[in-house]
């Protein structure tokens, strides 16, 4: 397991997890992802998770999210599509990895 101090962003994302900025940024970004994962049961954040814990590989994140390379790369067009973004932009991947992790950092673990 990871440390929180060991992760420069995810200690920032921790420092400011009470920020109601933060946290509507969050939903703000994601909040076409997270309906279409609940209307249909979907894996797009597992995948979009994926793809930031990975970045630059995107075959090493098909194989975290246990999917193959072209089901994989289908899921993140539906992502790019509905977010209306780039995912090969760097600054469009840290906003959606900053997103991320302030939704982890609010949702209790059940």
């Amino acid at each position: 397991m990871r440390r929180v101090d060991d992760r420069p962003l995810e200690r920032f994302v921790a420092s400011l997890r009470d920020d109601q900025r933060l946290l509507a940024h969050s939903a703000r970004m994601l909040a076409p992802v997270v309906a279409y994962d609940d209307e249909r049961r979907g894996d797009l954040l597992d995948v979009l998770s994926a793809l930031v814990a990975h970045p630059g590989n995107r075959s090493a994140a098909a194989a975290a999210s246990h999917l193959s390379r072209s089901v994989f790369y289908q899921r993140l067009a539906v992502i790019g599509e509905m977010l209306e973004v780039d995912l090969d932009d760097g600054e469009t991947l840290a906003a959606l990895h900053l997103a991320l992790l302030a939704r982890r950092s609010a949702v209790p673990v059940t």
